[in-house]
């Protein structure tokens, strides 16, 4: 198109892309209402329903109306993890999904992680929170044995942000690890970076 014609709509309609969507994602239900709207001679202007959300404060019901424990509520929480740097004492190295890390004879380990908000809600840091629930950490799971890292600032839905932490050296032999961020008190997201740690 040379030119985009002005648009000022007049109304709102909210499509849920899990409610109004099937399994192909096609909107049947959010195109009828669209349709609707347009032969009623209006304008509309279509949202989602997490837009100004937060991890505090957006849904954690699935809907099938149970209480969301290890799945992403309504895709409103999710993250992505990029770059997994690892210094077990010779330095900072990446590591992939599934590698094995073997670690040196220091008694700690430094790990900087970057990670995306990847859906539409605002993640809030446990300073900024008015609550621990609802705040965003990173969880190191170690066998079992799990730190929570709380994220350093509030993180934008679409932006990334580096989480520098140092742990002691927590096994003696073999271990299996894995990071995963969640919502305290709310749920864990989808994604999950596991790999292995050695002696």
């Amino acid at each position: 198109m040379r030119s985009i014609p002005s648009y000022k709509s007049d109304s709102e309609i909210i499509v849920d892309d899990f409610a109004h969507a099937d399994e192909n994602d096609t909107y049947i239900e959010g195109k009828q209402l669209v349709l609707d709207a347009v032969k009623a001679g209006k304008h509309p202007k279509v949202i989602t329903p997490y837009t100004g959300t937060n991890s505090r404060d957006c849904s954690l019901v699935c809907l099938c109306g149970l209480r969301s424990h290890n799945m992403c509520p309504k895709r409103a929480l999710n993250a992505a993890f990029g770059i997994i740097e690892i210094n077990t004492g010779d330095g900072l190295k990446d590591i992939e999904y599934g590698d094995t890390v073997k670690l040196s004879k220091s008694k700690t380990i430094h790990f900087r992680v970057t990670v995306a908000n990847t859906a539409e809600a605002l993640w809030l840091n446990a300073e900024d929170s008015s609550s621990d629930k609802g705040s965003v950490s990173l969880i190191l799971d170690v066998n079992g044995t799990k730190k929570v890292i709380s994220i350093p600032h509030q993180v934008e839905n679409n932006t990334t942000c580096m989480i520098d932490f140092t742990v002691l050296t927590i096994i003696a032999d073999t271990a299996e690890a894995s990071l995963r961020m969640t919502s305290l008190g709310g749920c864990d997201f989808g994604e999950v970076f596991k790999f292995h740690l050695i002696h």
